[in-house]
């Protein structure tokens, strides 16, 4: 079933947009759903818990949800894993990730390089060597494309 909750005089869906618009497509006109009665922090505590539940989320995206869990709840990292369920290190590496400069951030937002990348620039302090490890990175990955493409293009010939 599709979570929802009240909200005025409609409903917010808390979990099954998907779902939802599957069924509105092949035109359903119901479908079973549950209506929970949550307020507005509660019901993004749900949406947030059930998107990284589901792996739907960068890990950026997760790091900035976890971020607001806390605030949210004025949980500490303790109290986040406990409720979550995770490892407290894991957390707190997730975490790490938004002391990274904005353009890395960005990059790993949107899949340039990978989390192990992003992990290991978070080891680094001095902001402009971590931008220059950040480009080295980069640099590499593009080689690694170009390479692979080549091999694909020859394989075809």
């Amino acid at each position: 079933p599709v979570i929802l909750r009240k909200l005025g005089n409609s409903y917010e869906i808390i979990d099954g947009e998907r779902r939802y618009k599957a069924a509105k497509k092949i035109g359903f006109q119901q479908i079973p759903s549950i209506v929970l009665d949550v307020d507005e922090k509660e019901a993004a505590e749900l949406i947030l818990t059930e998107n990284m539940q589901k792996k739907l989320l960068t890990p950026i995206e997760e790091a900035n949800a976890y971020q607001q869990i806390m605030l949210l709840n004025k949980f500490d990292i303790d109290e986040l894993s406990t409720k979550l369920g995770k490892e407290k290190t894991v957390i707190e590496n997730k975490l790490k990730l938004l002391k990274l400069r904005p353009e890395i951030q960005e990059a790993l937002l949107n899949n340039k390089i990978a989390e192990g990348h992003a992990k290991a620039l978070t080891k680094v302090n001095n902001k402009e060597k971590q931008l220059n490890l950040y480009n080295r990175i980069i640099k590499e990955r593009n080689k690694e494309i170009n390479f692979f493409m080549i091999i694909r293009l020859r394989a075809f010939r």
